[in-house]
């Protein structure tokens, strides 16, 4: 009783949403370290860590992530969040108990996987935990628009600077981990909601359309295809939301900023030699190979395998369109689709070792990712997430009681959860699964407040 009078009295305190506001800035900010203790430095477009954990480069956003929820918590308010993760925890110890019938370096691989899935979860304690501040210039999206207006700027002069036309993952004094994987997709969805919350404010509003130039020459420089289509969804959606709140010739100037720059980026590289991501991997794939033997061997199954997906897959027309990147997919779809049908036990409590990380790195898709390793029992709670956020939604909408604000937070999570980690393991990842947990976390949240839900803690404490 003594700790959570303490703590109701820091939340009527205007300091608290200060403190709020560091621990989110050191949250987002992408800062890497890695395990021997040094900051993440390197300039290889697709950083390689050779299966070494001491070279993993871990961000910063993990520490302030558990200083977050300690700060943040509301012990009223938290039993969701805290369940869901504790209950995907238990299923995934369950599941390695099952699967693990020796002990050694196949459990503690298992572990090792254990701990990476579940870490990006407590993003959905820390975002079900925030208060939502008075003051503009404290909110989430002001502070992840002083994140962005640091590190797109610098990245984009990093890039032109640069022998290379591809986006830069050093920045001089550090380097970005993943910067083309997963980074871009989110520094735009955040960019996004800060132009739906933070218009309004006039100081707010300069910021991010001083910022709409460096974005466009920064999206088209990640040649990402899923960054480019949910760039453009994201900008007209901007500029509707805004035409709709009586902001037409604003929402105008920073379409046409975005645009330009992007179309003058796009031109002034079209010509040039570059390298995408998807072949790196694949230099990747040959590189990291033992011998020229070995090179030619698996080069020689990737092709035999994609020629067999091909022919299964072209006699439906959507496949036949479908641009290359995506195609490739179904190589690492199909394969780990049959091996989680294997058996019974494996479709229930996934496989106890990876496959061949040469040829197949890796899902690219979270939620087949997530059954192969740990079964179907850990996809459950997933399962009972989205169909949350669905019920509350349509709750709302029936009520009358949705915000545009709420809907673009909507938007954003529907993207990520149905797209994004459809096409890529996002929420595996240290730094991008622990923001979109947390965009999640914010939106049940917001869900519970709308729909007036049980809540100690309902009114936001005032902010000088």
């Amino acid at each position: 009783m003594v700790m959570l009078k303490k703590f109701e009295q820091l939340y009527k305190e205007s300091d608290f949403f200060y403190l709020q506001a560091i621990c989110l800035f050191l949250f987002l900010f992408p800062l890497f370290f890695q395990l021997s203790g040094s900051v993440f430095i390197s300039n290889e477009i697709i950083f390689n860590t050779q299966g070494r954990l001491d070279l993993l480069p871990l961000p910063i956003s993990v520490v302030a992530c558990f200083i977050g929820i300690l700060v943040m918590l509301r012990y009223e308010d938290g039993y969701y969040g805290v369940g869901l993760v504790f209950l995907v925890y238990m299923l995934m110890m369950l599941s390695t108990l099952i699967t693990t019938s020796k002990q050694g370096e196949v459990g503690l691989e298992k572990y090792l996987l254990l701990m990476q899935f579940l870490l990006p979860m407590f993003g959905l304690i820390l975002g079900h935990a925030y208060l939502e501040p008075k003051s503009y210039y404290l909110k989430f999206e002001a502070i992840a628009l002083y994140v962005l207006l640091i590190i797109i700027p610098l990245e984009v002069v990093a890039t032109l600077m640069g022998d290379t036309v591809i986006l830069s993952p050093s920045l001089y004094f550090f380097s970005l981990y993943q910067h083309i994987q997963y980074l871009p997709v989110v520094f735009v969805s955040l960019y996004f909601l800060s132009i739906v919350t933070l218009f309004e404010n006039k100081n707010l509003k300069y910021l991010i359309l001083f910022l709409a130039p460096w974005f466009g020459a920064y999206v088209v420089a990640s040649f990402s295809l899923i960054t480019i289509i949910t760039a453009l969804i994201l900008i007209i959606a901007s500029l509707v939301i805004l035409v709709h709140k009586g902001k037409k010739w604003e929402g105008l100037i920073l379409v046409a900023l975005f645009a330009a720059s992007s179309y003058s980026y796009y031109m002034s590289v079209q010509n040039h030699n570059f390298i995408t991501p998807t072949s790196v991997k694949e230099l990747d794939l040959v590189e990291d190979s033992v011998s020229m033997e070995h090179k030619k061997n698996l080069i020689i199954e990737f092709e035999d395998v994609r020629k067999k997906i091909k022919n299964k897959y072209s006699q439906y027309a959507v496949y036949r369109v479908l641009p290359e990147s995506i195609e490739k997919r179904f190589i690492y779809w199909d394969f780990y689709m049959q091996e989680i049908l294997a058996s019974p036990k494996v479709f229930l409590f996934g496989h106890n070792t990876r496959p061949n990380r040469d040829v197949y790195p890796s899902a690219y898709n979270y939620y087949l990712d997530i059954i192969y390793y740990f079964g179907v029992i850990v996809f459950l709670p997933f399962i009972y997430l989205f169909s949350i956020v669905i019920i509350k939604i349509v709750k709302i909408v029936k009520e009358g009681k949705g915000t545009v604000e709420l809907f673009a937070l909507f938007l954003i999570v529907m993207l990520f959860m149905i797209v994004d980690n459809s096409l890529k393991v996002s929420c595996r990842q240290p730094y991008s699964g622990m923001v979109i947990f947390f965009l999640i976390g914010k939106l049940l949240f917001q869900f519970s407040l709308l729909l007036n839900l049980k809540s100690n803690f309902k009114t936001t404490p005032k902010c000088n």
